[in-house]
C-alpha cells in the first residue's frame, strides 16, 4: 500500500515525493528552534564554549526577581484579556445580532487596528500621559497649576489598558462567526418567556458561545502574556518588566557580561510548555462542542435584533472604543510628528507646523528599513503558503502514517511565544555563522516569521481542502498528471480564495510583527516597526512619530487593497 492513497483508490506514486519533501522541510523548520530551546536551557557562558547545567533552571525556581516577573506577567495577561473579551465579546454580538449602523465599517476598522502594532496605541498614550512629555498631563498641570503630572500611564495598569484595547480586534472576529451562527429561534423563545435583551445575551448568546469564548481567552492570554511592545514602551520607562521584556533585559543589556541565552531559554521553555498544555485543554474541549451546536438539519434562521431606545447607547460605547484604540493614538502621533518640540496646542503653533521629522526619518537610514519590510512581506507569504499548502494536502488527503502529527507540529508556533523562537534563532545563528551567515541579515527575520506564521496557513488551508472533493484530483490523475500538477493545475485554482486569504493575512502578519525582528535585526536588517522602536528608544520621539504614522498609512493601504480583492474574488467570473 503506498503512502498516498485516497478514498477509494491503492496508487502511489513517486511524484509526491516533492510534496512531502517540503511538507517535512517545513516540519523540520518548526521542530528546530523549538528543540533548541530545551537545549540552550542547559547551557551557561559563551554560545558554543559554555558548559551544561540546571543552574538555569534553579534560577528561575528560586530567583525571587523572577517570580515578581511571572506574577506581573499574569496580571498583566489576566487583566489585558478580561478587557478584550468584555469589549470584543458585546462588539461582535452587535455586529452579528442587532440593527447597528456602519457594521461594515466597523469590521474595517477593527482589521485597521490588529495589523497596526500595538506598540503605536502605545506611543500614542504615552504621549497623551507621560508625566513628562504627556499632553493631557501638560493641559491638567497649566490649567490647574499642578506641580506634578496628576496621570501616569507608566504603570501596570495603564500597560493593561493599552494592551487591551489592542486585544479586541482578535477577540472581536474569533467571536463574531459563532454569534452569526446562533439559530435565532433560541433569541426568540427567551423573548416569549420575557427574557430582556440583556438577559438573553447572557443567558443565551453567551453560554452558546463558551467553546469559542475560552478560544479566544486562551488565545488572548498567549498572546498577552508573551507581548513584547507594550511592556517596552509603557513598563520599561518605570522598570515593570514582564515576560517578554525580562527576555529582553537577559539577552541585550549585560553590562558587558556575557548574555544569558540560557536562562532566557529556561523560563522560554517553562512558558513553552505551559502554553502546549493550554492549547491542548482548548483541543480537549473543542471535542465535546456538540452539545453547544445550533445549526442542525431543521435550518438556520437569523434575525436582526431592533436595538430601538438602546441604539443611541450602543453607538457610543462603540465610539468611545474606537476613540481609546485608534483615534485618539493616532491623532497625537500626528501631531507630534509634525512639531519640532513638545507644545501644547494653539492657534500659534500652526505656524510652526513642519515636516522636518517625515525627512529625517529618511535621512537617517535612507531607504533601507522600507527596502527590508518588502523583502519580508513579498518573500515570508509566498514561502509560507507554499508549505502550508504541502502540509495540508499531506494531512487531509494522504493516509501518510503519522499525517496528523505533521498536523500538530504544524500548529505549534500558535502556542509557543514568538520571543522564545527570536532568542533560540539568535544563538543557533551566532553558532553557525561561519558556515551560514544569516546571523543579522534580512534572511534570518524571514526565517522566523516563516516558522510563526505557518500555523496560521495551515489552519485556513485545511478546511478549504476538505471542501475540495477528491473526484476532481483523481480525473487529474487518471489522465497521467503527477500530484504535483493536480495541485498546480486544479487543486490550487479551485483553493485561490483561500490561498490569498493565507497569503494576504501573513504578509499584514509578518507586515506589523515587531518582537522577534527586534531580537534578530542589526544596522543592515532594520524594518519598519523595528525603526520605530530604535527611534523612541533613543528618546526622537518626534521622528518616531512621523516613522508611526508612515506605518499606519501603509496598513490602511494595504487593508483597503485586502478589502478590494476580497471583493473581486467574491465576484464569480471577476478571475
Amino acid at each position: 500500500m503506498g503512502l498516498f492513497q485516497r478514498t477509494g483508490d491503492v496508487r502511489s506514486s513517486s511524484t509526491s515525493i516533492p510534496v512531502l519533501s517540503i511538507a517535512l522541510a517545513g516540519v523540520v523548520l518548526i521542530l528546530i528552534p523549538l528543540l533548541a530551546a530545551g537545549w540552550i536551557s542547559f547551557t551557561l557562558g559563551i554560545p558554543g564554549q559554555g558548559e551544561y547545567s540546571l543552574a538555569n533552571y534553579k534560577r528561575v525556581l528560586l530567583d525571587p526577581f523572577g517570580h515578581r516577573v511571572i506574577l506581573n506577567t499574569l496580571l498583566f495577561a489576566l487583566g489585558s484579556t478580561a478587557l478584550a473579551l468584555a469589549t470584543g465579546a458585546p462588539l461582535a454580538w452587535l455586529v452579528a445580532r442587532t440593527d447597528l449602523p456602519f457594521r461594515h465599517a466597523i469590521s474595517l476598522l477593527l482589521g485597521m487596528i490588529l495589523i497596526i502594532p500595538g506598540f503605536l496605541q502605545a506611543m500614542g498614550w504615552a504621549f497623551l500621559l507621560s508625566p513628562n512629555i504627556g499632553i493631557v498631563n501638560r493641559f491638567l498641570m497649566q490649567a490647574f497649576g499642578l506641580e506634578e503630572a496628576p496621570l501616569n500611564i507608566y504603570t501596570l495598569g495603564g500597560m493593561t489598558f493599552s494592551e487591551g484595547l489592542s486585544l479586541v480586534p482578535p477577540a472581536f472576529f474569533i467571536l463574531l462567526p459563532v454569534f452569526m451562527g446562533i439559530d435565532a429561534s433560541l433569541e426568540e423563545a427567551a423573548y416569549i418567556s420575557g427574557a430582556s435583551k440583556a438577559r438573553t445575551f447572557f443567558r443565551i448568546n453567551l453560554p452558546l458561545a463558551l467553546p469559542s469564548l475560552v478560544a479566544a481567552g486562551i488565545y488572548l492570554f498567549v498572546l498577552a502574556f508573551a507581548v513584547f511592545e507594550v511592556p517596552v514602551v509603557l513598563g520599561l520607562p518605570d522598570r515593570i518588566f514582564v515576560f517578554s521584556t525580562m527576555l529582553y533585559i537577559f539577552v541585550y543589556f549585560q553590562e558587558g557580561a556575557v548574555p544569558e541565552y540560557g536562562l532566557a531559554a529556561a523560563y522560554g521553555s517553562v512558558v513553552m510548555i505551559a502554553s502546549l498544555l493550554m492549547a491542548a485543554y482548548y483541543s480537549s474541549l473543542i471535542k465535546q462542542g456538540r452539545k453547544y451546536a445550533t445549526i442542525t438539519g431543521k435550518g438556520l434562521r437569523a434575525r436582526i435584533l431592533q436595538l430601538g431606545k438602546w441604539r443611541p447607547l450602543a453607538c457610543a460605547l462603540v465610539s468611545l472604543y474606537f476613540a481609546l484604540a485608534l483615534g485618539m493614538p493616532l491623532l497625537v502621533l500626528l501631531y507630534y510628528s509634525l512639531i519640532p518640540y513638545f507644545q501644547l496646542p494653539s492657534v500659534e503653533l500652526l505656524s510652526s507646523l513642519t515636516l522636518q521629522n517625515y525627512i529625517n526619518v529618511y535621512t537617517r537610514q535612507g531607504a533601507r528599513p522600507l527596502i527590508n519590510t518588502a523583502i519580508l512581506i513579498s518573500v515570508v507569504p509566498v514561502l509560507v503558503v507554499v508549505i502550508a499548502t504541502a502540509i495540508s494536502w499531506i494531512v487531509v488527503r494522504s493516509r501518510l502514517r503519522g499525517r496528523f502529527v505533521i498536523d500538530d507540529i504544524a500548529f505549534l508556533p500558535l502556542a509557543v511565544p514568538r520571543i522564545v523562537l527570536a532568542v533560540s534563532l539568535l544563538y543557533l545563528a551566532l553558532l553557525a555563522r561561519h558556515f551560514l551567515p544569516i546571523y543579522g541579515t534580512i534572511f534570518l527575520i524571514a526565517l522566523v516569521h516563516i516558522i510563526a506564521f505557518m500555523s496560521f496557513a495551515t489552519r485556513a488551508l485545511n478546511g478549504a481542502i476538505l471542501q475540495i472533493h477528491t473526484d476532481l484530483e483523481d480525473a487529474g490523475r487518471t489522465s497521467g498528471a503527477s500530484i504535483v500538477r493536480v495541485l498546480r493545475r486544479v487543486t490550487a485554482p479551485l483553493l485561490r480564495p483561500a490561498l490569498f486569504a493565507a497569503w494576504f493575512w501573513v504578509m499584514l502578519l509578518s507586515f506589523r510583527e515587531v518582537t522577534m525582528a527586534v531580537m534578530l535585526s542589526s544596522v543592515d536588517s532594520v524594518v519598519l516597526p523595528v525603526q520605530i522602536w530604535n527611534l523612541w528608544n533613543r528618546a526622537l520621539h518626534h521622528e518616531a512619530a512621523a516613522a508611526a504614522v508612515i506605518l499606519a498609512l501603509i496598513a490602511l493601504i494595504l487593508m483597503l487593497s485586502m478589502r478590494r480583492l476580497i471583493q473581486r474574488l467574491s465576484t464569480p467570473g471577476s478571475f
